[in-house]
């Protein structure tokens, strides 16, 4: 028994375009073996860069936090920092910028790829949507008014396959 699927028009157009190509094309599988397959999860995309974004910024504020504490030990004791104390400074220092300079720039880049193809894939379904509706508009206005486009009858050609004919 074969998967009955449920893919957007764009998607459908996708994977006979280009099979055997990229990474494949989104579709959910609504029914396996006869039986209902249960929805996939939903994702929110702001809520992951949300929750990575806040994750990064605990870090970062861990690694100043920590410096911050270890130098003021250092001041407290009263004596100055002798070279292996100042390289563990400088080195939670380091920590605590690349926290900030590298990781959350990446992720803000990272959210707005996601962003961008969020938009792309709503807009794609809008649209497949709309001319789906119209499609099925113009059917209805053919089926129930045939002579409404040319002012005559419309003519469905039969077709012939093998032994059988089909009624267009």
């Amino acid at each position: 028994m074969l998967p009955q699927l449920i893919t957007a028009l764009v998607d459908f157009a996708e994977a006979i375009t280009s099979f055997g190509c990229g990474d494949g094309v989104p579709c959910t599988i609504t029914r396996l073996q006869g039986q209902s397959v249960e929805s996939c999860p939903f994702e929110d995309q702001r809520e992951k860069f949300a929750k990575d974004f806040a994750e990064d910024c605990r870090e970062g504020t861990q690694a100043v936090d920590e410096c911050l504490e270890r130098v003021q030990e250092l001041f407290n004791s009263g004596k100055p920092p002798n070279k292996a104390q100042r390289t563990e400074i400088i080195s939670l220092l380091n920590k605590a910028q690349m926290s900030y300079k590298d990781s959350i720039p990446f992720l803000s880049k990272q959210f707005n790829v996601a962003m961008d193809k969020t938009t792309t894939e709503a807009k794609a379904e809008v649209e497949a949507f709309a001319q789906t509706r119209i499609h099925s508009l113009a059917q209805d206005v053919i089926r129930d008014n045939p002579t409404a486009l040319t002012g005559q009858p419309l003519e469905v050609p039969q077709i012939e396959v093998g032994d059988d004919v089909l009624d267009g």
